[in-house]
């Protein structure tokens, strides 16, 4: 499996293309098989159809297609079916709408988004679709969509309840070709059962935003995942937000005729980051004094292992320290010490800890001490810690403690089944051990089981909602299914839990990477160069951050940051490299990426950045050699062909250009 960095290495040298408007069909589709499900609320249908116009000929816009796209991954996840559309001229936009009406008509929600241009002409908004050619208010209803058509497919329905989002009232284009003044969206009547929300109030405009997505659409995504927020409290949240961070100038706006309650995210289902909820409280700790006379050794020595369960390691401590005023040479007493002193960081207590149960436990005589014997091998001699715990086992057959410690020791030899049924015994023991469920998932994320994985981490967090490493294990596999939304969902709680978790900023960044939100991606990767030691991968991470965003100046100074913490950094060097070939600094970027190659002879990245300046340089033939030993290594390298194929054609090699672009076609899929 390729680490975060080398994922978001590859998505900084990706060309990303322009997207067009399909009539939504075939991106609905996806969405059906893949993102939908059955509404988390109940059985009540959800339709949603969503669209963002941006590549306007007049007044092109930044926000609407990510506005577009993050909304339909979000309500898909609150259990919405999705048709969408980015860039739609005014026949694909009322074909969707026709479509969407005639989906809604099975009763249940439907909700329609639009985030683009939208003008007011004669009291009724207007929403403009790509192409539109408007030259005075008497054109807008020949070119544009009222949204009054919205309306009247919601109407014809008769489903319980609508929802429409207009993120349109933006400056309008054609303003010096009208004869009114009138800016933003007019205020129409909501008819019964549905709800219409608009970005700023009537008559004013809202601002497309500076980041991946316009400042409304921003606050509402994230009111929207709130557990337990009825849909009149989500926008007043979203209305305050807006309002604050527009310093007033922004008031978003809804009118409403909705009758009962509806949740865009059931109550009680997942907390949302930025917007904490009151937690299950977490089971209050066992008394962590324990008195000798009323209590046998025994007695002292499981309740040890239950508040090292607990991980309250000073309880730990105190009935260890009593256990041993009872019997002085106890070893088991010393191996919760070992384990509650590492755990607290104390390595000199731990180790003379695990060394005094070592001296006591050489001959075992019952399960407990087969079991502490092996905790204290564990660190040091794996093969005979699974020997005491087998032993152990075969004592006390429900020893829950000594199938959870053997599964661990399985999966460090990478005998993943052997853990797992380990695991499966121990559970099936003790339901409630919630961090069996959290070793159980590590151990499939290992077998690259993402979703049992998820299952997992699931079950830990409900059993113990206060602990950062479920949210933490969690948040990485989403993060690796490519599920950036709910990987930052949870890297977001455990920051909240524990804020100097300084390598969840790390993670956290390479997701909002992930989802092209640069800013955000490079705000986490400070954070984490802030707060932990200098690390070469965070450098790394942020300046390919800065080189994605075209801030090639600041992505050198960072890379070369890495580069001196780690002057092995293959990544490092390609990037700068890239940098500098963006620049036009081939010098530069010949030595960087031919550095990069020579560390790693088999990095096919770096032979074609080699390849691509020569190019420039007009090295033809370097150019192609280079560039051929990208493809050797790597034959799916589509770039390395189109690279090739030009170098071809300069050298008057047509036939071999054109067996290039073939082939390079053939592997973008086009």
């Amino acid at each position: 499996m390729k680490t975060p960095l080398h994922l978001i290495c590859l998505l900084a040298l990706i060309a990303v293309g322009l997207w067009i408007c399909w009539p939504a069909p075939k991106y609905a589709e996806q969405g059906r098989g893949q993102g939908a499900r059955k509404n988390v609320a109940g059985a009540e249908p959800r339709i949603a159809l969503v669209i963002g116009n941006s590549a306007y000929v007049e007044g092109a816009l930044a926000n609407p297609v990510n506005d577009a796209r993050d909304m339909d991954a979000t309500l898909r996840q609150l259990g919405f079916e999705v048709s969408s559309g980015v860039n739609c001229n005014r026949r694909q936009m009322e074909d969707l709408i026709r479509e969407f009406g005639r989906k809604i008509r099975g009763g249940g929600v439907g909700m329609f988004y639009f985030a683009g241009h939208g003008v007011q002409v004669g009291g009724a908004n207007y929403l403009i679709p790509i192409g539109a050619v408007i030259n005075g208010e008497a054109e807008v209803k020949y070119e544009a969509v009222d949204a009054g058509f919205v309306l009247a497919q919601m109407e014809e329905a008769q489903n319980r309840l609508n929802i429409v989002v207009l993120d349109a009232c933006r400056n309008n284009p054609f303003a010096r070709s009208f004869r009114s003044s009138s800016s933003g969206l007019a205020s129409i009547d909501a008819p019964v059962g549905t709800l219409i929300a608009y970005a700023t109030a009537p008559g004013r405009t809202a601002s497309d935003g500076s980041g991946r997505n316009g400042l409304y659409t921003k606050e509402l995504l994230a009111a929207m995942r709130i557990p337990g927020l009825k849909i009149e409290d989500v926008f007043k949240q979203v209305r305050t937000e807006v309002r604050r961070q527009s310093n007033n100038q922004q008031i978003p706006w809804e009118a409403s005729s909705i009758e009962g309650d509806f949740y865009f995210s059931t109550p009680g289902v997942r907390p949302a980051p930025a917007a904490p909820t009151s937690a299950p409280a977490a089971p209050t700790p066992a008394p962590t004094t324990i008195s000798a006379p009323e209590s046998t050794l025994e007695d002292m020595l499981r309740q040890a292992e239950v508040l090292l369960r607990r991980r309250d390691y000073d309880g730990v401590i105190k009935a260890a320290q009593q256990a041993l005023i009872a019997d002085p040479n106890s070893g088991v007493a010393y191996r919760f010490l070992y384990r509650a002193y590492l755990r607290q960081g104390d390595t000199d207590r731990g180790n003379q800890a695990r060394d005094n149960a070592l001296r006591l436990l050489k001959a075992p005589k019952n399960a407990m001490e087969y079991e502490a014997r092996g905790a204290v091998r564990h660190d040091i001699d794996r093969e005979r810690a699974i020997a005491d715990y087998s032993e152990a086992i075969r004592l006390d057959p429900k020893y829950v403690e000594a199938y959870a410690n053997r599964g661990v020791a399985y999966t460090e030899k990478n005998e993943y089944d052997m853990a797992i049924a380990d695991y499966n015994e121990a559970i099936h023991l003790d339901p409630k051990y919630s961090t069996v469920y959290l070793r159980r998932g590590i151990t499939y994320a290992k077998k690259n089981l993402y979703d049992r994985a998820i299952t997992d981490y699931s079950e830990a967090i409900r059993l113990d909602p206060k602990r950062a490493e479920g949210y933490t294990a969690r948040g990485t596999a989403y993060f690796t299914k490519g599920d950036f939304y709910r990987a930052i969902e949870d890297l977001s709680e455990v920051i909240r839990l524990d804020p100097k978790s300084v390598t969840v900023y790390d993670l956290r960044g390479h997701a909002y990477f992930g989802m092209k939100d640069y800013d955000r991606a490079i705000t986490d990767y400070s954070e984490a160069i802030r707060s932990g030691p200098k690390s070469a991968e965070a450098y790394t991470a942020r300046g390919i951050a800065y080189f994605t965003k075209g801030d090639f100046y600041r992505a050198i100074e960072d890379l070369s940051e890495a580069i001196r913490l780690d002057p092995k950094s293959v990544d490092a060097y390609n990037l700068r490299g890239n940098a500098y070939l963006v620049m036009k600094d081939y010098s530069r970027a010949i030595a960087d990426c031919g550095e990069a190659s020579r560390i790693n002879p088999k990095f096919a990245s770096a032979y074609r950045c080699l390849g691509n300046a020569y190019l420039y340089m007009n090295d033809y033939n370097r150019a192609i050699a280079d560039l051929s030993e990208a493809i050797r290594l790597d034959p799916n390298l589509t770039s390395a062909y189109q690279i090739r194929a030009l170098a071809y054609r300069k050298i008057g090699r047509k036939d071999l250009a054109e067996a290039d672009e073939r082939t390079a076609k053939s592997l973008s899929g086009k």
